[in-house]
């Protein structure tokens, strides 16, 4: 166990790091959400790491979940679970590590979806298999996986006491949801063909997200007055905070994203003081459209390595862009350190924000 991270309970603002550096950076991460004046941005540099499967799940009787099994609610241990993704630090650079639930694919169970261990990662199963049975989709309260979710939470604030942030796990928004929700070949077609069922179903899954995420912040206590965005960023907030994302955008013309994404992004932003939506660098078409949304604070754009996404400086005139239209920016994956610097060089350190995984020349 690193120095001063306890198995119990350590006390609020000392796990291991003096209060005068917790300010300091906290002031910091509160500039980068207001872009206020600052002779820097927000730094972490360290070797990149390629993905790693997600760890095995522990049921509760301490043995480990087969491959393809259903994931329900109540069967995992929670706190074992936890235990592989607990911070180490709170500290990496100018960033402030949280602890956040693991992925289980909690919006797509809450919105009925059954999900399992395959492989490498957690899946949710297709729900429905035509438009028509979109208006048999529901949700009220309790709902089963909300509450494990609210449940894993209890436990995040229990053993953190204070000493991290307690951050919102992965909750894929709208179109993610939907995406999994439906058969691929519909969910596309749906665009052209099914609009009005396709609304419904974006709209259903847009009140589960804003529910989901004010319920789960409204019985996570603040950090320093403010909350921990998702524990991967390593991002605070000076107030109430939400991280949404919607991968499937690769697939859609700017045109498209605006006329049916447009709306629900801004419902999601605006119920939050502070927003942030994360994007993959394959998907930069769609930075001019999510620029345009006033309610929405910041965008993260995750960059892939090839051949996946264009190399990080073929991205400048986009990164830009999105500064230039009064959003923070967060720019976080693999990049060669001369790609760094001249990110450094180009781009304005008012609202910015690099987490950088240093690649060879």
């Amino acid at each position: 166990m690193p120095s001063g991270i306890s198995r119990g309970h350590p006390s609020q603002g000392k796990p291991g790091e003096p209060e005068s550096l917790i300010a300091e950076i906290l002031e910091r991460h509160r500039a980068f959400w207001l872009r206020t004046s600052t002779d820097r941005p927000l730094v972490r540099i360290a070797p990149w790491q390629d993905w790693r499967p997600f760890p095995s799940l522990v049921l509760r009787d301490g043995t480990i979940m087969k491959e393809a099994a259903e994931i329900r609610p109540g069967m995992l241990d929670r706190l074992a679970n936890l235990e592989v993704i607990r911070p180490r630090t709170l500290v990496e650079g100018d960033f402030i590590n949280g602890w956040g639930p693991y992925d289980c694919c909690w919006t797509e169970a809450i919105l009925g979806c059954c999900v399992r261990r395959v492989g490498p990662s957690v899946w949710a199963d297709q729900l429905v298999q035509t438009w028509d049975e979109v208006d048999n989709l529901s949700w009220d309260e309790p709902n089963p996986w909300l509450g494990e979710l609210l449940e894993v939470n209890r436990v995040l604030v229990q053993e953190t006491q204070g000493a991290f942030p307690v951050c919102q796990p992965l909750m894929r928004g709208p179109l993610d949801m939907v995406e999994a929700a439906v058969p691929t070949e519909a969910l596309y077609s749906g665009f052209y063909d099914n609009a009005d069922p396709l609304r419904r179903l974006l709209e259903l899954c847009t009140d589960i997200f804003i529910t989901v995420a004010k319920r789960r912040l409204a019985e996570t206590p603040p950090f320093h007055s403010g909350y921990g965005v998702r524990f991967e960023y390593g991002l605070w907030a000076p107030g109430s905070v939400v991280q949404f994302q919607a991968d499937a955008m690769l697939n859609l013309s700017p045109q498209t994203y605006r006329e049916f994404m447009f709306e629900f992004d801004r419902r999601i932003a605006s119920q939050f003081e502070y927003s942030l939506i994360h994007t993959h660098s394959g998907s930069a078409h769609i930075l001019p459209v999510l620029s345009d949304e006033p309610a929405l604070t910041a965008i993260e754009v995750t960059l892939d390595p090839a051949p996946y996404g264009p190399p990080p400086l073929e991205l400048l005139p986009n990164f830009l862009m999105v500064q230039q239209a009064g959003k923070a920016l967060l720019i976080s994956g693999p990049m060669k350190r001369s790609e760094f610097d001249t990110l450094l060089d180009r781009l304005s350190p008012v609202g910015l924000a690099i987490r950088a995984g240093l690649i060879p020349e």
